[in-house]
């Protein structure tokens, strides 16, 4: 729509089984941020509690550590 190419295109976003991975599928780097507010709707309530659980199984691998910056 805009003409760029996705090597030229990120997505900033707060939650990883939206934003994240919606990106990722597609092929878009992608940046993951500490959400900027504490509330949130229901949906993305329950959300976060299955990201919590995925967190943790990635940090255990090694994959990711909340806090921590990768380029």
């Amino acid at each position: 729509m805009f003409g760029y190419d996705l090597s030229e295109t990120a997505i900033i976003g707060d939650q990883l089984f939206t934003d994240i991975y919606g990106g990722n599928r597609v092929g878009i780097k992608t940046i993951l941020v500490n959400p900027m507010s504490n509330k949130d709707l229901f949906a993305t309530k329950i959300f976060r509690i299955f990201e919590k659980g995925q967190y943790n199984k990635m940090k255990k691998r090694g994959i990711l550590t909340l806090g921590k910056y990768y380029e």
